[in-house]
């Protein structure tokens, strides 16, 4: 379960290519967990764009309302800083930027739903991969807020 979903992070970032103006991120060890270390000079547009993703798919393989809900919030908003930050990075309109997000997020709720699907539990049962999903997500929020300014 935990080996699809990070195989499916693989194959996102094989089909994301940045640009020199993108504003990347750059592991440090003291970012914290390794599930950031391949995204190493990824464009943080791309992956602000996967967590929208995977809390678009965290909302539909919700079990209540209450989860779907806060799914659904938090995907919006990581959708929302995705969009500003294609657009600040590459100087383009809000209709060219979803242009551009759309097949990340899309792949990374399918991707997600398939990791969730899988199974509920990862390791012996101490994750899943919605914890995964929130846990790299938390971090690299974390570190592009204090990149980003």
């Amino acid at each position: 379960m935990i080996r699809t979903l990070m195989i499916s992070l693989a194959a996102l970032a094989v089909a994301s290519p940045a640009l020199a103006s993108d504003l990347a991120y750059r592991h440090d060890r003291n970012d914290g967990p390794s599930l950031l270390e391949g995204s190493n000079g990824r464009a943080y547009w791309i992956l602000l764009s996967e967590c929208a993703g995977f809390y678009g798919a965290m909302a539909n393989m919700a079990t209540s309302e209450a989860d779907y809900e806060a799914d659904l919030a938090s995907g919006t908003a990581w959708l929302n800083l995705a969009i500003d930050r294609v657009r600040a990075d590459r100087g383009i309109g809000r209709t060219e930027a979803l242009a551009l997000i759309e097949p990340r997020v899309i792949q990374a709720r399918s991707a997600g739903e398939t990791s969730i699907a899988d199974g509920r539990t990862v390791g012996g049962g101490t994750l899943t991969p919605d914890q995964v999903m929130r846990s790299t997500c938390g971090s690299l929020e974390r570190v592009y807020r204090a990149q980003a300014g």
